[in-house]
């Protein structure tokens, strides 16, 4: 049975995005790792990140939606993805181990915290657009990060 794998807020969001640039490839990979009965999930960390862009003014790149709008978007996200729940205590132990080890700095908190919840949950392999957010993560084997691309060239003809 293939592993879990979740998912990144920047794949969420770009899954429903069609004028993004890499929205087709987000939806070929979503597409191809579904049918290869992976199970896609995400955390609240994920919910809360893409809440955030959803509202926030397109002027400081974000969607611009109102909060009716963003709920509905949420609401067929969750109908799509199952939403697991790392135990709390748990998930600040690890991010605790993780941040003395990898020592993430700035915006790279945010992306250490989803390696820790990962963890929390057992969960193995992380989807995302922006691999470099997670290359020590990965490179020190606490994840392995796939992207839309790399997925859909394994899938790809040959």
């Amino acid at each position: 049975m293939p592993d879990d794998i979740l998912l990144d807020t920047n794949v969420v969001l770009r899954a429903f995005d069609p004028d993004y640039p890499e929205h087709a490839h987000v939806k070929v990979a979503l597409t191809s790792l579904t049918m290869d009965d992976y199970l896609l999930c995400f955390v609240p960390q994920v919910a809360y990140e893409t809440r955030h862009v959803l509202t926030r003014e397109k002027k400081h790149n974000g969607f611009g939606l109102s909060a009716s709008e963003a709920a509905q978007w949420l609401t067929r996200f969750e109908n799509l993805f199952q939403l697991r729940f790392p135990d709390a205590h748990i998930e600040y132990q690890i991010f605790c181990e993780l941040a003395v080890e990898l020592e993430p700095m700035g915006e790279n908190v945010h992306d250490l915290r989803l390696v820790a919840a990962a963890q929390a949950l057992g969960v193995r392999k992380l989807l995302t657009l922006d691999s470099s957010d997670f290359k020590k993560a990965d490179a020190a084997g606490h994840v392995d990060v796939l992207t839309p691309a790399a997925v859909t060239e394994r899938r790809a003809p040959r």
